[in-house]
């Protein structure tokens, strides 16, 4: 999976995180899917627990659905959420506020 070294770095990311000072306690669930659109794998980045997995969430504030390729782009700065949303590559249901802040902070 391409996005497998950005899913690493969030997980490296979530162990540096200081429990007490926080003030995000969302959970995102992300569904990437294949170049075929088949669901690939989904993770869940549990920021309640600061914890990251493969998986789904029972109920997660936000759900992501991208591709493997669009998700890396977008998070490596080589597409933006406009773009893909205006070519239908992404789906969001949820919370679209916390995921633009969550993917602002990938840029940093």
């Amino acid at each position: 999976m391409k996005s497998q070294p950005i899913i690493d770095k969030i997980v490296e990311k979530l162990q540096t995180i200081d429990a007490s000072n926080r003030t995000t306690f969302l959970i995102f669930q992300f569904n990437f899917n294949a170049s075929d659109g088949s669901l690939l794998k989904s993770f869940v980045l549990d920021l309640k627990d600061l914890k990251m997995y493969e998986g789904t969430a029972a109920t997660p504030d936000s759900e992501i659905t991208i591709g493997d390729e669009e998700f890396f782009m977008w998070a490596t700065q080589q597409i933006t959420y406009d773009e893909l949303k205006a070519n239908d590559k992404v789906q969001i249901n949820g919370n679209l506020e916390a995921v633009m802040k969550l993917m602002d902070k990938f840029h940093k």
